[in-house]
């Protein structure tokens, strides 16, 4: 078996797809950029949080290694190990997962690490080869739960975020808007982790 992903069907954000976490995972085994490798970890925690709880928490606790700054790279090693044997044993046992969808609570309160995190799988989601167009809406969805988070203590970002959504609604590029914000993100989340203020 491999990825669910045909020429009728591709897999979105929030269906399980051990395929495409291990994917992600990978990607983000092969990054340095650590803001971005949050990205793909939250995308990869994604694609397992309905069937695989225990990679879900994985892949998050692993992002939140990278946040505090703490070492990293071999538990993300070990990660892309356990993802990869999980893809291995599939191709044994043909294992179909169905489709689920999951909604998250709608958060409004000021918190730089969520805000980051959002953006980071924005744009992500926003990169990923030939799936821009069926990742749109949760882009702008992740879009929006950022500026929701940045409103009250960075509302310039809020904005930035909003304008990116505007974009992506209009089906124009926004690739250097979404990159820059990620890294204005990723300094708010720096400034947290040094001060412990989150809303920062």
């Amino acid at each position: 078996m491999s990825c669910s992903c045909s020429s009728t069907h591709r897999v979105k954000p929030y269906e399980t797809c051990i395929f495409c976490a291990h994917k992600h995972i990978a990607a983000a085994l092969a990054l340095r950029d650590e803001s971005s490798l949050v990205g793909q970890l939250i995308l990869a925690s994604w694609h397992y949080r309905d069937d695989f709880p225990e990679m879900e928490a994985a892949c998050i606790e692993c992002a939140e290694r990278i946040e505090r700054a703490e070492p990293y790279r071999d538990s993300l090693a070990a990660l892309c190990i356990r993802a990869w044997q999980m893809v291995l044993d599939n191709q044994e046992s043909k294992a179909v997962y169905a489709a689920k969808s999951a909604d998250d609570p709608m958060p409004f309160a000021p918190d730089a690490v969520a805000a980051h995190r959002a953006v980071a799988a924005a744009n992500a989601l926003h990169h990923e080869l030939n799936y821009r167009d069926i990742n749109a809406s949760v882009t702008i969805g992740q879009l929006i739960i950022a500026a929701w988070h940045f409103d009250e203590g960075h509302h310039e970002l809020a904005v930035k975020c909003r304008e990116c959504w505007q974009k992506i609604e209009r089906l124009k590029s926004c690739r250097e808007e979404l990159e820059a914000l990620q890294r204005t993100a990723w300094e708010a989340v720096k400034i947290k982790w040094t001060t412990g203020d989150t809303k920062r």
